[in-house]
């Protein structure tokens, strides 16, 4: 037997252990040996083989994908973190502002009860038995803390003024009924 001499029995794969089948062959195609031929088929190979591995699938991306999954789930986690302190720390802050709400109302409420009643009692005269009034007015009523109170007095026998148009006296009179008031 010849080197060149082939016989489509006798070729097989012998790293595969595959043997090939040339029955699919014309029978042109099975009888021509040339180089030609074997370049065409080769080609045609190396191009299925390149169509082969651009299907599989990629791995790098299938790397990359699970590490933006991987950070994706580290970022919800961050975030719900970040939701549960950003929750419990308005939660406090309510807690304090309707405490602090509480206890300048209960303040307010208190004073205000009693301003009148002491301003009276401070500038009752004999001339005038009923002395004079007093008040007090909260400019904000949903937040007053964050405006402030308007302290009206009004003494005896005279209308009512803005407190800066009182005399000194008077002035002083107020302060000691604010003060009375709250101590009271």
């Amino acid at each position: 037997m010849d080197v060149d001499d082939f016989s489509q029995g006798s070729i097989r794969s012998t790293d595969w252990a595959v043997e090939v089948d040339y029955s699919v062959l014309d029978d042109d195609e099975r009888d021509d040996n040339s180089a030609q031929l074997e370049k065409r088929y080769q080609d045609d190979i190396k191009r299925r083989n390149e169509e082969i591995d651009k299907m599989a699938p990629n791995l790098k991306a299938i790397d990359r994908l699970e590490g933006v999954e991987q950070r994706l789930g580290d970022m919800e986690e961050e975030y719900r973190t970040a939701r549960r302190t950003v929750e419990s720390a308005k939660e406090k802050f309510d807690q304090v502002r309707h405490k602090r709400n509480s206890l300048f109302q209960r303040a307010f409420t208190h004073i205000s009860e009693h301003i009148d009643q002491v301003y009276k009692e401070l500038t009752r005269t004999p001339t005038f038995p009923l002395g004079g009034s007093a008040y007090l007015t909260l400019e904000d009523t949903d937040e007053p803390y964050l405006k402030g109170v308007l302290y009206h007095a009004m003494p005896p026998m005279k209308r009512f003024r803005d407190m800066n148009q009182l005399s000194g006296g008077e002035k002083s009179m107020a302060a000691l009924a604010l003060l009375f008031a709250i101590r009271r």
